[in-house]
């Protein structure tokens, strides 16, 4: 996929109204390098960029940098906003270790992941300022046996996103909730979701990275959500 367009339904017009768009890049080995995301301006009738991800890998295919930066429509400038950096002992593979569901189904880990280190920019001094780091420490044990529950069709959107998401099943929810950690793994919002199509407010979380995970039943389902 190298586009997503997101639209919403206008009931007076009875029409689909764009919202939102992403493009990606990928590399050679079908990991995405690039993210670029905007917004629809509905006056000028013109897509405006809000926001640029740009991703290194190393050697092993692991995701060791996310650099996020901001359109500036001031200046026609991307300016930085802040950057994950992440480190690994490449002694283990990923599935062999046991982690938490918040990187459970992280699809750019291929090794055993050691520190997650959030580091912002200072527009003042214009150099990166570290900030929070998360240690991840493991235990000898060998079991490595996972319940595989299949996860739930859900989709979550828009992503990135600065005041609500929207949760859509194909079914209807059963004693569901969707739950938000931050980078350190406090969870900072749990909500109960009901019928098929759910919007969440987040507008009031700080802007930056998040794991979500979507709870029914037995399943789960996991994934990050970058508020802005």
């Amino acid at each position: 996929m190298i586009l997503e367009v997101d639209e919403r339904w206008d009931a007076v017009t009875q029409t689909w109204l764009p919202e939102y768009k992403y493009d990606y890049t990928y590399n050679n080995d079908h990991q995405v390098t690039l993210s670029v995301g905007y917004d629809w301006e509905t006056i000028t009738g013109t897509w405006i960029p809000y926001y640029k991800l740009e991703i290194q890998y190393d050697n092993s295919g692991n995701d060791i940098q996310d650099v996020y930066s901001e359109w500036n429509q001031d200046s026609g400038q991307w300016e930085y906003d802040y950057k994950m950096e992440y480190t690994f002992d490449y002694d283990y593979l990923f599935e062999e270790i046991l982690v938490p569901i918040s990187l459970a189904t992280y699809s750019d880990i291929n090794n055993k992941i050691l520190t997650a280190s959030f580091i912002t920019w200072n527009t003042n001094l214009g150099q990166w300022m570290t900030g929070d780091r998360s240690s991840y420490y493991y235990s000898d044990i060998n079991d490595t046996g996972i319940d595989d529950n299949l996860p739930t069709p859900f989709e979550v959107y828009p992503n990135p996103t600065q005041n609500y998401i929207m949760i859509k099943s194909a079914r209807p929810f059963e004693s569901a909730r969707i739950e938000l950690f931050d980078v350190t793994g406090k969870k900072v919002m749990s909500e109960i979701l009901s019928g098929n199509r759910q919007q969440v407010p987040v507008g009031a979380l700080n802007s930056g990275l998040y794991y979500y995970r979507i709870l029914q039943g037995q399943k789960i389902e996991s994934g990050k959500l970058m508020i802005r």
